[in-house]
């Protein structure tokens, strides 16, 4: 099974839904066997409270950017980006590409060849190159 990625305040949600539910069955420890059953019921609210602080506290995830359509929108004269494409044998590829102008919707490889325009799928800007470390 594939991990999905869900978002924060759904989490969020679901956790406070625990909670209610937790809270809702608690009852008021009157017999011994009431007293256990409340002790346990608190603990459980205290980790399911835990969890969501620690939730709370987590950085937010950077959105990969959107890949775009070729027919819908061209990436600007000489840009490099990444474009998604399929060769003759329909096998998926990702590769660094420019749009260099020469002809109408022409793309090339950094390697100097031509990738035929009904192969690319949609393109994508590069990410930010990493600024750090280097001394």
């Amino acid at each position: 099974m594939q991990d999905e990625l869900i978002k924060r305040s759904d989490a969020i949600k679901a956790i406070n839904l625990i909670q209610n539910m937790l809270f809702n069955n608690d009852i008021l420890p009157v017999t011994p066997q009431t007293r256990e059953r409340h002790d346990v019921i608190q603990i459980i609210i205290g980790h399911v409270w835990k969890v969501k602080e620690k939730l709370e506290k987590l950085p937010a995830v950077q959105p990969e950017p959107p890949w775009i359509p070729r027919d819908q929108k061209l990436p600007d004269y000489g840009y490099q980006v990444l474009v998604s494409l399929y060769d003759s044998t329909d096998v998926a590829h990702r590769v660094a590409a420019t749009m260099p102008g020469i002809e109408e919707d022409s793309w090339m490889s950094p390697y100097g060849y031509k990738i035929e325009p009904e192969y690319v799928e949609a393109w994508m800007p590069f990410p930010r190159p990493y600024e750090g470390g280097g001394e």
